[in-house]
């Protein structure tokens, strides 16, 4: 490995889950052997290595010039994967590992890697959208709605990369309506996010096919089109109101036509639309009588209910 003449500052090396190990640094030592060591101590390749992160100060990739001005004696520093390795590595587990796996990997996407646009644009690129839709239709309870967050996060990631070429099928779209009657709110929450990142999206026919798949889903479960996203207005969750509002004002605004929009207010209306929203605007001035009008789930909730009750003409809902 290196040669104990040259022997430098010590640093501590950390990679991923393995246990970490203590390093010799020596500046005079050629570049490409440091990378070599480093990663024949995790079994990776050289090219793989990534990044470091010192004490939390932000991470800098691992390039011949940060190698030769040497790590800070004494701080840990954190080896990971280019974005294009670490996210083929995470869809390998999604796809292939045991459910304790892809537990580990789905909590390991939302709470760090798809915050690091490299790797999101990486892994949507690698069909990371399609390996969520199919990780959603395999989990059940809090694995279920870390993968529909993990899933609304890529969704709109997409669309800051110009919409991106991976696309919802129906099949997806009628999952994700499904979910919304989920006793988990977790779940029923995170899939009303996102139906609104494919409505807010650009892709065509969205508005077609979140219809067809509205359609779908009721039929399947004999119920009426719509009428869950009426019981969603009556959830005691005023984060599920919230979310439920913004939904179908979204679903009003990307209407295509008047005909449509006319189609879908009379749909409401028919299943009580008008008693839902009477009711949310009493819990809404029960809530500032209460003092919580400060409450960001009820500024954005009364914003959303205004918008679903008011248009420039009038009331789409009367009282």
């Amino acid at each position: 490995m290196m040669n104990r003449a040259k022997e430098g500052p010590k640093c501590i090396i950390r990679f991923q889950g393995f246990p970490p190990v203590e390093y010799d640094f020596t500046a005079s030592t050629d570049v490409s052997l440091h990378l070599q060591a480093i990663a024949s101590r995790f079994g990776i390749t050289a090219d793989e290595c990534n990044r470091y992160t010192l004490m939390g100060d932000g991470f800098q990739y691992i390039t011949p010039d940060v190698l030769a001005s040497g790590f800070d004696v004494g701080k840990g520093v954190d080896v990971v994967l280019l974005p294009e390795y670490e996210a083929a590595s995470s869809l390998r587990v999604l796809k292939d590992g045991d459910l304790s796996e892809k537990k580990k990997t789905i909590f390991s996407l939302g709470k760090t890697q798809l915050r690091n646009p490299a790797f999101s644009s990486q892994y949507i690129q690698q069909g990371g959208i399609s390996a969520l839709f199919q990780l959603c239709s395999e989990t059940t309870g809090a694995t279920l709605a870390f993968a529909l967050t993990c899933l609304e996060a890529c969704l709109g990631a997409r669309e800051e990369e110009d919409g991106g070429e991976e696309t919802v099928l129906l099949d997806e779209m009628v999952m994700l309506v499904d979910f919304v009657d989920n006793g988990n709110l977790n779940v029923s929450k995170s899939a009303l996010k996102c139906l609104v990142q494919l409505l807010q999206g650009s892709k065509a026919n969205t508005y077609t096919l979140i219809q067809q798949a509205i359609d779908a889903s009721a039929t399947k479960k004999g119920k009426d089109p719509y009428s869950l996203f009426l019981q969603s207005l009556e959830a005691q969750d005023i984060d599920i109101c919230v979310t439920t509002l913004r939904f179908l004002n979204t679903l009003l605004m990307k209407a295509e036509t008047q005909t449509q929009r006319a189609r879908l207010l009379q749909i409401l209306q028919q299943l009580g639309g008008n008693f839902a929203l009477q009711k949310l605007s009493v819990v809404g001035s029960e809530e500032i009588l209460k003092g919580n009008n400060v409450s960001l789930s009820l500024g954005s909730f009364l914003i959303q209910l205004i918008m679903m009750m008011a248009t420039e003409n009038g009331y789409l809902f009367s009282f």
